[in-house]
């Protein structure tokens, strides 16, 4: 009866226009919009990795504004994709068998229209007993930076590589798909079992990869988004575009049936359903479906509640409902009685930002690094700033470059602009009104970093930066014959005391800035070659 409810009131539409035009978007569906996205709805758009979708919709305001983003992210991508073929040569010739997940798997295996699924970073698995192997391919990799040790909650190493055109990203190898904790084991020997059946495809767009059985990937991805990322609206469209393809239903029910994956996959199932009319035959769903208490409260919340602003990572029914989720009824008992204790080392981490969803803010889904330019003009400085952001964008943070004066055009295409019209206070050295608006902006936007690229925002921002964000100085000239008076000079260190780090491009800059502004050495660096 709770199934037949569910499909009942498809497509669920529950939450505000916010979540409305968002659900429409990542459905690709037409959208009614008349004015440019609010700050607030392009920060869901992005959590929920809907850039893509946004860059080819026929509405100008969804449009317009994605375009940037998406061409830095298409830029990126090809990067990531001319050492993806090579990484898959080297393991293939070094006898490491190794298949590309999630993102641009999807894209090649699942989706109509590529362009639509982004990524930031790269997702490989190889088999458990050739990890050590792979790690000692990877090492001699021309571009791979270092290896890092295990990340203590997750079954992978995250491998930094770096590019010759400064493009950074990771490599996330893995060796087990279903490592949950929740799960307790029961999937344990799913991923061998997936390796045991796997074919080489010499031919593949990616490079020469081993391609898994089509059933354990679609339950690798039911489980990722149902416990990995609630409730992101791309990792549901997914789900969507393979049920496309038109998969074996009949093995995807065996596969789950025998290693315990009915719950979650049939959950992370229904949500495509309900949420893009995904083509899944209600006959599947209902092998699928195990029926137990945590599976029909889910259903019934799951098209009750806002998916598009909801947090997962807070105090919710619907959050104690999915974290019981288990096919085995011990286990579920296990879950409940670990719940409590679990509380509050849950509460903690939300509220240090660990992984937040629902409505992400710049500071925490994504830290806004925030580059800061007097004027937009096609030189030195200003030029170096919007190449050091193309350069170290990433799924990490935001990078945005934002000028103080207007310029008579934007050569740069800056991202933001407080277009204040210079007068005489820039001329004498300090305009009041570039610092009233600096500070009204940096208030409303909050970013973890500041950037002054000079002297001259350096002035506006150590007035008026937030305390908790830290502030960088991107020292690019000598200042000491610039001081024509004591008062001068102590100003100019009195500012210094309020920068974080001051990031010199050449020795003799770091060495006046500790000589003469008596800025101590360990807040200095120099940086050779401009974006270490």
């Amino acid at each position: 009866m709770a199934l037949n409810q569910a499909l009942e009131a498809v497509p669920w539409k529950v939450g505000d226009a916010s979540s409305e035009l968002l659900l429409s978007v990542a459905a690709s569906k037409p959208v009614r919009l008349d004015r440019p996205l609010s700050e607030e709805q392009l920060e869901l758009a992005i959590h929920h990795g809907l850039f893509g979708l946004m860059a080819d919709h026929d509405n100008p305001h969804l449009r317009n504004p994605a375009i940037p983003v998406f061409a830095r992210l298409e830029a990126r991508h090809s990067v990531m994709r001319s050492h993806l073929r090579p990484i898959l040569t080297l393991l293939h010739e070094s006898g490491v068998q190794a298949t590309v997940l999630k993102g641009f798997q999807l894209a090649a295996w699942a989706y109509s229209n590529p362009m639509h699924r982004t990524t930031t970073d790269v997702d490989l698995l190889v088999p458990a007993n050739q990890v050590d192997r792979a790690i000692e391919v990877l090492a001699e990799y021309e571009y791979v930076q270092t290896i890092p040790a295990k990340t203590p909650k997750a079954d992978k190493r995250n491998i930094p590589i770096g590019d010759p055109t400064g493009v950074r990203f990771t490599l996330d190898l893995h060796w087990d798909l279903f490592s949950y904790s929740q799960l307790r084991g029961c999937a344990a020997g799913a991923t061998d079992w997936a390796w045991q059946q796997a074919t080489f495809v010499e031919d593949h767009p990616l490079g020469p990869m081993w391609e898994l059985p089509e059933a354990a990937r679609i339950a690798f991805l039911c489980t990722h988004a149902l416990l990995d990322h609630r409730f992101r609206l791309i990792l549901f469209r997914d789900l969507a575009e393979v049920a496309a393809t038109k998969p074996d239903w009949v093995s995807l029910v065996s596969f789950a049936h025998r290693w315990q994956l009915r719950s979650t996959t049939y959950l992370a199932l229904l949500m495509a359903v309900g949420l893009f009319e995904a083509d899944i035959p209600r006959e599947a769903l209902q092998a699928l479906r195990k029926r137990s208490l945590p599976v029909l409260v889910s259903e019934q919340l799951l098209r009750r509640a806002d998916l598009v602003q909801f947090d997962g990572h807070r105090a919710h029914p619907l959050n104690l409902a999915i974290v019981l989720v288990h096919d085995d009824v011990r286990d579920r008992a296990r879950l409940l009685m670990q719940a409590p204790a679990a509380f509050p080392g849950w509460q903690a981490r939300v509220a240090q930002g660990d992984q937040a969803v629902g409505r992400p803010k710049p500071a925490t889904a994504a830290p806004v690094v925030l580059h800061l330019l007097p004027v937009d003009l096609a030189r030195g400085a200003q030029t170096y700033a919007k190449a050091l952001c193309a350069a170290l964008e990433d799924h990490r943070a935001r990078h945005l470059t934002m000028t103080i004066f207007r310029s008579e055009d934007d050569p740069l295409e800056t991202d933001l602009s407080l277009d204040v019209m210079p007068g005489r206070g820039r001329r004498f050295g300090f305009d009041v009104r570039a610092a009233f608006e600096l500070r009204r902006a940096l208030r409303k936007m909050k970013p973890a970093i500041i950037v002054a690229h000079g002297g001259e925002p350096l002035k506006y921002v150590a007035v008026v930066a937030p305390r908790r964000s830290k502030l960088v100085y991107y020292k690019i000239g000598k200042a000491a014959g610039r001081f024509k008076s004591e008062m001068r000079r102590r100003l100019y260190s009195l500012m210094l005391r309020r920068v974080d780090v001051l990031a010199g491009v050449s020795r003799e800059m770091v060495e006046e800035a500790e000589t003469l502004q008596n800025v101590p050495a360990k807040r200095t660096i120099y940086i050779p070659n401009g974006r270490e």
